[in-house]
C-alpha cells in the first residue's frame, strides 16, 4: 500500500490507484484512471504475443510486466515503452523509464519486502534517504 496506489501480488499482479492519490489526481478526475479497477494488471504466462516480438513479450512476462489499462483498454506496456524510447531518440528527451525511476522502483520493492517481513507499514524518509 502506498500513497498513490496499492499493489496486490499473487498468481498475478494488480496495481490500483488510490482515490486520494496526488500523483494520479488529474487522470482520476478526467476518468482516464478508474480507481475501482487495476491500472496495471499483469498475468504471467498468459501466452499472448505483444506488438513487437514474442521474445520481448516473454522477457517482460517473466518479470510480470505485460499490460496496462489506458483509457479503459488493455495495452501492451512493451509497445508503449518502445514507442516512448523511439520518440526520445527522434526528438530528444529522457524516457520515463530512466535511472531516477529505476531507483524509485528499487526502493519501492525494498520497502514492500521490509513491510512484508516486519508485518508493518513502512515509509520513505526523503531527507535521510532511508526506509523508516
Amino acid at each position: 500500500m502506498g500513497h498513490d496506489a496499492s499493489m496486490e501480488l499473487g498468481g498475478s499482479m494488480n496495481i490500483t490507484a488510490d482515490a486520494d492519490s496526488t500523483r494520479y489526481k488529474k487522470m482520476i478526475k478526467e476518468g482516464i484512471i478508474d480507481t475501482s479497477a487495476p491500472m496495471i494488471s499483469i498475468q504471467p504466462g498468459s501466452g499472448k504475443i505483444d506488438a513487437v516480438t514474442s521474445a520481448t513479450q516473454k522477457y517482460y512476462a517473466s518479470r510480470g510486466l505485460t499490460t496496462t489499462n489506458l483509457n479503459g483498454h488493455q495495452v501492451s506496456v512493451t509497445h508503449l515503452h518502445i514507442k516512448e524510447w523511439i520518440n526520445c531518440i527522434r526528438n530528444g528527451g529522457t524516457p520515463s523509464a530512466n535511472i531516477e525511476r529505476a531507483f524509485e522502483e528499487g526502493v519501492a520493492c525494498l520497502m514492500a519486502h521490509k513491510s512484508y517481513l516486519e508485518k508493518r507499514r513502512v515509509i520513505w524518509d526523503p531527507i535521510k534517504k532511508t526506509i523508516v
